[in-house]
């Protein structure tokens, strides 16, 4: 708006294009918890979340390493051939999004649910994944296949009658890793933290009715499989001053 200032709404990148075009309105950012915010990106690129999919602007998908918007490259199967020698001409620039240790950021995650065929076999990437050099091969100069086994996390049910709610969450890991646990995706109709193992979901006041979200563990190399949080939600009563009859 004035020299020296810059503001998310009156910024532009990649040809021109507003920041919003790609990402979402100010108070609306791909990918939301509310379903309508959604509408456009599944529509231009088959998918929720930040437009990262070149064909949905691009007639052929480009053939670039750097020339995506801030500096990306293609995602999909068509980066699974490409980034090889990418990677082994300058590993350093993976850094920028992938991390000094190249086991991935949140700058990384996946934005689309892809199942990917790799040297090493098929790899699943749900929304979110975190991707780094340890989710196939065993680190950036290595052609082997990474030893180790992902850690996995159960599905869980709960349910809230209008309050908050502790849930338990299971994840084991058979390499006897160290594990750390995350929200993913948010409830659409409330909140949920996390300590440890235990996560708490805050309903949205006077909702009733069905709320899920996801998580993951991270075993200090890869994710996990995606867990999901199903929680039925009962109306808390108007008054809660203690005389109520239920």
């Amino acid at each position: 708006p004035l020299p020296g200032f810059s503001l998310y709404r009156f910024s532009a990148g990649h040809g021109d294009l507003k920041c919003e075009a790609c990402h979402g309105s100010t108070h609306a950012i791909f990918p939301s918890s509310h379903l309508n915010d959604n509408l456009q990106s599944i529509a231009l690129q088959g998918h929720a979340g930040t437009l990262v999919e070149c064909v949905a602007c691009h007639a052929t998908q480009p053939n670039t390493v750097t020339g995506g918007p801030h500096g990306m490259h293609p995602v999909g199967q068509s980066w699974i051939g490409d980034h090889a020698d990418a990677a082994e001409g300058s590993a350093q620039a993976c850094r920028a999004c992938h991390g000094t240790d190249y086991r991935g950021t949140v700058l990384s995650y996946s934005k689309a649910d892809r199942s990917l065929n790799t040297e090493f076999g098929i790899r699943h990437f749900w929304p979110g994944f975190r991707i780094g050099c340890y989710n196939c091969h065993n680190g950036p100069t290595s052609e082997h296949a990474n030893p180790n086994h992902p850690a996995v996390v159960q599905d869980a049910l709960a349910e809230s009658a209008g309050q908050a709610v502790s849930i338990p969450l299971v994840a084991s890991d058979s390499d006897g890793n160290t594990l750390t646990l995350r929200v993913v995706s948010q409830p659409a109709h409330g909140t949920a933290g996390l300590a440890g193992r235990t996560a708490t979901y805050f309903p949205e006041t006077g909702y009733s009715g069905a709320d899920a979200f996801t998580f993951a563990a991270w075993d200090g190399a890869t994710d996990s499989n995606l867990g999901h949080v199903s929680i039925t939600v009962s109306a808390d009563l108007i008054f809660a001053d203690g005389f109520e009859v239920p």
